[in-house]
């Protein structure tokens, strides 16, 4: 199946099955269910495997929509999790990741793809099925902390904020780096329906 017949849907208690298909019985790594910027790193150590699955379902069975699932046909194939910034306690508690002054900032935090769809460019189109995601709920900005190898290939699993590439070609820019591999990346929506100002003649 080509790229562009996937959907994107974002995760609801009726997709709630197919997340849990999607991330296996390892909760996609390590039991960690997305759950990693939800919480204190002695909270998540405490918590991995089920206790993190639990805690995602009770997010999704009230009402948030963490993030977007990618599907060929019926079947589940990539996930991206996306949210407002301040939603991530990790994150807005992060030396490495200091927050950049801005309203209504929402956060791409995780992707996760099946290993038949890795390779295949998937994560730029999940990234875009977000943003629209993002821009619906009212956000402005949105914010993303890919690594960005020097040199050398990434496994899947530490590439699971996303790569360099993956945002640059999505129309992200570089705000922040205080990491030779981890900067902080930034895209600032405009709403649809509004015009741009006409070129001057």
């Amino acid at each position: 199946m080509a790229l562009s017949d996937l959907t994107f849907v974002p995760l609801t208690p009726a997709r709630w099955a197919d997340f849990e298909n999607l991330f296996g019985e390892r909760g996609a790594c390590g039991g960690c269910w997305c759950m990693w910027w939800h919480r204190t790193r002695a909270e998540f150590e405490e918590s991995k495997g089920e206790a993190n699955r639990r805690a995602m379902c009770a997010r999704v069975s009230g009402g948030e929509e963490p993030g977007i699932l990618a599907y060929a046909g019926r079947t589940p194939v990539g996930w991206c999790a996306i949210g407002p910034r301040d939603g991530y306690p990790a994150i807005v508690a992060s030396r490495a990741l200091r927050q950049v002054p801005g309203d209504d900032v929402w956060s791409v935090t995780c992707f996760f793809v099946h290993r038949t769809y890795r390779g295949t460019g998937i994560s730029v189109v999940l990234l875009r099925a977000a943003i629209e995601h993002a821009r619906k709920h009212g956000a402005r900005v949105i914010e993303g902390y890919p690594v960005e190898p020097k040199g050398e290939s990434l496994p899947a699993a530490f590439a699971w904020t996303g790569l360099r590439a993956t945002f640059d070609r999505a129309g992200f820019r570089e705000v922040l780096r205080r990491s030779t591999t981890r900067p902080t990346m930034r895209l600032q929506l405009e709403r649809k329906g509004r015009r741009r100002p006409a070129a001057a003649r």
